[in-house]
């Protein structure tokens, strides 16, 4: 199984991971759409990104009362926008927190690993500090 791992010490807070996330996902360069984002640890010198780990049992998908959330055998869960009616159950239930709605559709920006790319994830193709990795499970 594939993941993303994330090396906080590596990380510099470029954000160039954001980026090509949304570029990827949404065609436009808006981090806010990405499905990953840098968060300041304390000191605000060192950085951590925060990427969705693709649980086994997603709780996010167990609690979608429309359905838009289907878990997949792989691990993580894949969303219908077209099912999803924004309400945020998902975000919620996630552990981990790193799950957000879109600001602009409203739907929940779940990571893919951008499988539909034969150059995987754009995010850890970007990052030039190795901070986000892929990773065989």
């Amino acid at each position: 199984m594939r993941r993303l791992q994330v090396i906080a010490d590596c990380c510099t807070s470029c954000r160039s991971c954001e980026v090509a996330c949304s570029l990827v996902h949404s065609g436009s360069c808006w981090p806010k759409e990405a499905r990953l984002w840098i968060e300041p640890k304390e000191n605000a010198t060192a950085f951590t990104p925060r990427i969705c780990r693709r649980c086994r049992r997603p709780r996010c998908a167990a609690v979608c009362p429309s359905g838009a959330l289907v878990p997949l055998p792989e691990g993580g869960a894949k969303v219908d926008p077209e099912k999803c009616t924004g309400c945020g159950a998902c975000v919620k239930a996630c552990p981990f927190g790193y799950l957000r709605l879109s600001p602009i559709t409203n739907v929940p920006l779940i990571c893919d690993l951008c499988l539909d790319r034969p150059e995987g994830p754009a995010c850890a193709e970007t990052c030039g500090e190795k901070a986000v990795v892929v990773k065989e499970t």
